[in-house]
């Protein structure tokens, strides 16, 4: 037996049933949602921890990186200005090399501009024999002559102004600077 009556239209009805099931749903939904971000608390606080502690480790070691840092860009410093210097370490050795350049310079200003030395460079040997105590020391110069004369020409100068025991000369070959013949020389020598 029916104690009460419904006298809403059904159209009321119908709402008021959704209006409950969503009231119902909304509280589950809530839970829910409380649920996951009491789960997804629990799980982040420990990870912000550690991330935490290893941003401050890292800071304390900032400063080691940096002087690791700057020890290597001073070591390639270091490299490029030993590089750089050998020139003047061959200077400062029991040769002079001084007055090797000043000869050289003088044996082309014998040439009367016929020949131009562009490239040279000094070698010396250290004999292996540690009683001898000799060295033996070659000069290669590359230069440039208006003829194929002035390569023998820079030889003689090269003779007379310096106690070469030997000056090889190779053959001069034929080439251009700027439009104009010239022939490349090259010779070795040493004393």
């Amino acid at each position: 037996m029916k104690r009460h009556l419904n006298l809403m239209s059904e159209h009321a009805r119908v709402r008021e049933c959704l209006r409950r099931r969503l009231r119902q749903w909304s509280r589950v939904g809530a839970a829910v949602l409380a649920l996951l971000g009491v789960a997804f608390l629990l799980s982040w606080w420990p990870t912000h921890r550690e991330s935490q502690h290893r941003a401050r480790m890292e800071a304390q070691y900032e400063p080691i990186l940096l002087m690791k840092a700057e020890n290597k860009s001073l070591q390639v410093e270091i490299k490029q200005l030993r590089e750089q210097e050998t020139f003047l370490l061959e200077l400062s050795d029991s040769f002079p090399m001084v007055n090797l350049l000043g000869l050289i310079g003088q044996a082309c200003g014998q040439s009367q501009g016929q020949a131009f030395v562009k490239e040279f460079s000094f070698q010396r040997e250290v004999s292996a024999n540690i009683s001898q105590n000799s060295s033996q020391a070659s000069l290669l110069l590359e230069g440039l002559g208006l003829d194929r004369n002035a390569g023998t020409c820079l030889a003689d100068s090269l003779q007379q102004v310096l106690p070469f025991a030997s000056i090889q000369l190779e053959a001069a070959s034929a080439t251009q600077v700027n439009e104009q013949p010239m022939h490349a020389f090259s010779m070795q020598c040493s004393f």
